[in-house]
């Protein structure tokens, strides 16, 4: 058993990507899934016992480590930003944005915090094999 304490996670958004993430979360050791922040979802769709927030703030008052941003791609910029701001780690599902402009405007704020950000790239299924030294960067 670990005796530190666990990671304090937070999820954006719970459509079909989302409750993927939630079920994950949910079961990762050393993860603590703290909310669920999604504004139009039902109540009962949050893994049961993690409360269903309805906003990036009301998820960052619940004290949470991180954040895994799985909401519509047209709303990653406006969350990522509020995230970056409020200083809260993040995993930004794929496609990082809507557009080239956007996703400029994501890596500039985050390229000013020292809170990291990563978001997952476009790869096979296949799983990876040789040195994690030979894998590519993942993030900004």
């Amino acid at each position: 058993m670990s005796t530190h304490k666990p990671l304090r996670a937070g999820l954006i958004g719970l459509g079909s990507m989302g409750r993927n993430h939630a079920r994950v979360l949910h079961g990762l050791e050393g993860v603590e899934l703290v909310a669920v922040a999604d504004p139009v979802a039902d109540p009962g769709s949050a893994p049961a016992g993690v409360p269903l927030v309805r906003s990036v703030a009301e998820l960052a008052a619940a004290g949470i480590d991180y954040a895994v941003v799985a909401c519509p791609t047209a709303l990653h910029e406006e969350v990522a930003l509020d995230l970056a701001g409020r200083g809260i780690h993040a995993l930004i599902e794929k496609p990082l944005a809507p557009s080239v402009r956007s996703a400029e405007t994501i890596g500039r704020a985050w390229s000013r915090r020292p809170t990291p950000s990563r978001w997952p790239r476009p790869c096979s299924r296949r799983p990876r094999t040789g040195p994690r030294s030979a894998w590519p960067p993942v993030g900004p």
